[in-house]
């Protein structure tokens, strides 16, 4: 993760920060999609362009898990 976005080595970036390398439409899209895995309990998959800092886009793909526990997303 730290090489696709240009960060340090120990580099710990918020959700914040993660989600500041995609574009508006891309932010959305991931905010939507894990709100309705989180309500859901589904997995998610998502394939999407990113900026680099050093110039250019690079694809990524996220894929996710939720985790339940006594009925609740935890």
């Amino acid at each position: 993760m730290r090489r696709i976005f240009g960060l340090e080595q120990g580099a710990s970036p918020s959700v914040d920060d993660f989600l500041g390398f995609f574009g508006a439409e891309q932010r959305a899209l991931i905010e939507r999609t894990t709100r309705e895995s989180v309500l859901n309990g589904r997995p998610w998959d998502l394939e999407m362009p990113v900026r680099h800092p050093e110039g250019g886009q690079l694809w990524v793909r996220t894929v996710g898990n939720v985790v339940r526990e006594g009925g609740r997303s935890v």
